[in-house]
């Protein structure tokens, strides 16, 4: 598993060297660190991370059709994405230069499509247990006082309330 996360980072970073490789100069001047970066170059330093996601995603799953393969694959990828998570000293998510570390791992989760039930509850059970840790290992309060407004229907709920409690930390 960790071969496959490090594989997404890998394609990740590779990413950039394919999508961005005419943008070097730009890249080396604005991270001078005499140079102040402007709102649109925060943008699109952001996008770049964006565009470099994606590209690891796309090629994580290039001509991939088996079921299992493919859950590994997501899996690795969100296993990844949490692991910057754990790196925080405080629950929040955001970055100048790069997307929210939530944005980023929500985007990989869209595009799950994985079919089989017990692939899908791993996949859910990795993400929100993965969360819930980031806010254990940051002292955050992620459990209400009063345990009745923490019973959850399915994990997407649980998901979206462990997101929405990033939200607020990134709204502070």
């Amino acid at each position: 598993m960790l071969v496959l996360a490090a594989t997404y980072l890998m394609f990740h970073e590779m990413g950039h060297l394919v999508l961005h490789r005419y943008a070097v100069e730009y890249i080396e001047r604005v991270k001078s660190p005499f140079y102040d970066q402007t709102d649109d170059d925060h943008r699109r330093l952001r996008m770049m991370e964006i565009q470099a996601d994606s590209y690891a995603v796309d090629a994580m799953f290039e001509s991939i059709n088996d079921e299992h393969d493919r859950f590994l694959r997501f899996l690795a990828a969100i296993i990844a994405h949490l692991s910057e998570f754990f790196l925080r000293h405080v629950p929040n998510t955001k970055a100048i230069n790069y997307p929210h570390l939530d944005e980023r791992l929500k985007r990989v989760i869209k595009k799950i499509d994985v079919q089989h039930p017990g692939y899908k509850m791993q996949l859910d059970l990795t993400l929100t247990i993965g969360l819930q840790t980031f806010f254990a290992l940051t002292f955050a309060e992620y459990i209400p006082s009063e345990m009745k407004d923490f019973a959850f229907n399915d994990s997407d709920q649980l998901s979206d309330y462990l997101f929405r409690l990033i939200d607020a930390w990134k709204a502070k």
